[in-house]
């Protein structure tokens, strides 16, 4: 019988009467000799660790990242209108002590996270049907619960861990997965930041961004109207009927009347009530996920391991004689089918 050997012969190499060179030279020897002897297995298995990524790259699904740049907008205080109310009224002075902690950029970010957002764009038909597809039944216009195999099975095992089968799509569950989706990078150098979300179509990812920070900022303009007009009813109230006010706080109150008057100016004017949009958002064209050198590098990892693992645990070929040239297409072919079906499910 042929002599066949094994990884554990390099060990051999490890005698004392040898010097270090000899030892050296017969590990490498054995080493060559034994990848040698399983050539097959290990080209079996790298073609089907290849054959492995290349389906799974081809197969999942390909994501598109929009992104766009933010940056603070404008002191509220500077010239509305080509009339500067800080040099006037003194509202500066007034707004810089009464100056909240949290900035209207920062508030917006939060924003975009929030179920007050989410329960706006849940009246956005495209953006419901991507994050809730097939579940609104417009006809009865409510919510149904999904049908077939892998949803039934999928209840089966919720119920089984004490979970509910199905919970009904609603702003909270928007909520979670948007706070997932929407990436929020900060820039601490220019102090801008990136928000980017992924998808499968790019038009969908630019315009989940344009809608989610528009609403962002018509909830912020519109908290802003609310509370500003709320302000100038009182102060105006008060400055109508209190004949016994001071000169002094007289003067306090109609400084705060004139900011207040201010916000209302940048409320009606349109402008950005959190973030200027430094870029627009845009699509990438090409494809961001999977990443396929990240997923051929993985895949080629894994079988060079596999294939240390199958030289140390077997103790010959796997295939013996004539037939052993059917090794790699039959691991090719099963890398590729495994390939697939990962896709398959991904997707």
């Amino acid at each position: 019988m042929k002599y066949v050997p094994h990884a554990t012969d390099v060990l051999d190499a490890h005698d004392p009467v040898r010097t270090d060179a000899d030892q050296d030279r017969l590990s490498v020897r054995r080493l060559l000799q034994l990848v040698r002897s399983y050539r097959m297995l290990i080209a079996g298995i790298m073609a089907a660790a290849v054959l492995f990524g290349i389906g799974y790259i081809r197969t999942a699904e390909h994501r598109y990242t929009a992104s766009m740049v933010i940056g603070p907008v404008s002191d509220t205080n500077q010239l509305v209108g080509g009339m500067d109310f800080s040099a006037t009224t003194g509202s500066g002075l007034l707004s810089a002590l009464s100056a909240p902690k949290v900035t209207p950029l920062a508030t917006m970010k939060q924003l975009l996270h929030s179920e007050l957002v989410a329960r706006e764009l849940m009246q956005d038909v495209s953006i419901r049907d991507r994050f809730f597809p097939g579940l609104w039944d417009e006809a009865g216009q409510r919510w149904r619960r999904p049908q077939g195999l892998m949803p039934s099975r999928k209840g089966s095992i919720k119920t089984m861990l004490g979970l509910p089968a199905w919970v009904q799509p609603s702003p909270g569950l928007l909520q979670q997965a948007l706070v997932s989706a929407i990436q929020v990078t900060d820039e601490r150098e220019t102090g801008f930041t990136t928000l980017s979300y992924e998808d499968r179509d790019p038009a969908f990812a630019v315009h989940l961004l344009n809608v989610a920070t528009n609403t962002a900022d018509h909830i912020m303009r519109d908290r802003t109207r609310n509370e500003a007009s709320r302000r100038i009813a009182f102060i105006s109230t008060r400055l109508e009927t209190d004949g016994k006010l001071s000169v002094d706080h007289r003067q306090v109150l109609i400084r705060f009347l004139a900011s207040e008057e201010q916000k209302l100016i940048g409320v009606a004017a349109g402008t950005p009530m959190a973030a200027d949009t430094i870029i627009p958002p845009t699509a990438s064209p090409q494809i961001t996920s999977p990443n396929w050198k990240a997923v051929l590098a993985a895949s080629v990892i894994f079988g060079t391991f596999l294939s240390l693992a199958g030289m140390v645990l077997l103790p010959g070929r796997i295939v013996p004689g004539p037939n052993r040239w059917i090794v790699p297409p039959v691991f090719a072919a099963l890398g590729l089918m495994l390939g697939i079906m990962l896709g398959y499910l991904a997707g």
